[in-house]
């Protein structure tokens, strides 16, 4: 298979490893840091501790993850200029419209939330507001991570990851004669513990495992991006490989209101979060079919579903 041409903005990292693949690169223009450090270090590795510290699925636990998974998204967040105010006359009123454009205004109480907008002459800096170079060599260090583990398997049909995302692998277990358990910060570690009989994949970060234990008991695996695992069986994941939806419901969330004049949530408090109880917690899965891969099965014909059983 050839390589194709391509050009774009590209991180150090991801050039040199498109360089290990065969890619020849033609650099014309960039920035260069004269001067590099671990600046993340300590954040790391404390919340890394207290997550390893912390129980599985406890407040503490899923605290530390968010710190962990959230540094790189905060550091490539959009500039945002838009701004709230609280109004109660007409004289703070025309203030704002002076230098801004009003986007949204709602009557609470006997004052008016104003969102508005600086008009672009009063937007002192329109680039980015935060030092987006790091967020970027975050995720290209992360590839570069997941690829070095790819390539570990060997790029041969029978070695070759059956799912493969950001930070995840489904591997079989022969191509553990060259990637190693490693649960410290940046290794790979075994999330099932057991032999996988069968699988279903709906949906990128969305799948279930059937597997069976040492001692020989039957047991499931199950991921599923915005929808809590204890939400969700094995039943609605056969459900899904059909081609059908499903709808998942919380017992509850926290909801920040997103203010609009002429919303759904205008009648609620707009100062303060919302606790949004089951039956207006819906998320249907699976509403648009993911085609992402296709499987060829025995007839040469691609099935809309498909189950990967791994036991030989």
């Amino acid at each position: 298979m050839g390589l194709n041409d391509g050009s774009g903005w590209y991180s150090s990292v991801d050039i040199e490893s498109a360089k290990e693949k065969g890619y020849k690169i033609n650099v014309i223009t960039g920035y260069y840091w004269e001067e590099s450090a671990y600046i993340f270090k300590d954040y790391m590795d404390e919340f890394f501790q207290m997550k390893q510290n912390a129980t599985k699925g406890t407040p503490a636990y899923n605290t530390a993850k968010l710190y962990l998974n959230g540094l790189y998204g905060k550091m490539l967040q959009r500039p945002n200029h838009s701004k709230d105010a609280i109004v109660k006359t007409a004289e703070d009123f025309w203030k704002l419209l002076n230098n801004n454009v009003i986007e949204e205004m709602s009557c609470v109480g006997n004052t008016w939330l104003v969102k508005y907008l600086p008009k672009p002459e009063f937007i002192k800096n329109s680039g980015a507001e935060k030092p987006t170079q790091l967020g970027v060599f975050v995720l290209a260090y992360s590839r570069k991570i997941m690829n070095g583990h790819y390539d570990k398997c060997g790029n041969t049909m029978d070695r070759l990851p059956y799912y493969y995302d950001t930070d995840s692998l489904n591997i079989h277990s022969s191509c553990l004669d060259n990637i190693k358990i490693d649960k410290s910060l940046g290794g790979i570690d075994d999330d099932v513990g057991g032999k996988v009989i069968k699988a279903i994949y709906i949906a990128p970060k969305m799948y279930a495992f059937k597997y069976i234990t040492k001692d020989g008991t039957i047991k499931h695996h199950f991921r599923g991006k915005g929808v809590s695992n204890d939400k969700l069986g094995w039943e609605d994941f056969e459900l899904m490989d059909k081609g059908n939806s499903k709808v998942f419901r919380r017992d509850f969330q926290m909801k920040k209101i997103n203010m609009k004049k002429n919303g759904a949530t205008k009648d609620l408090d707009h100062f303060s979060h919302k606790h949004i109880f089951s039956e207006d917690t819906a998320k249907e899965i699976n509403k648009n079919l993911w085609r992402g891969r296709h499987f060829i099965d025995a007839n040469n014909s691609v099935p809309h579903g498909f189950d990967i059983t791994t036991l030989k």
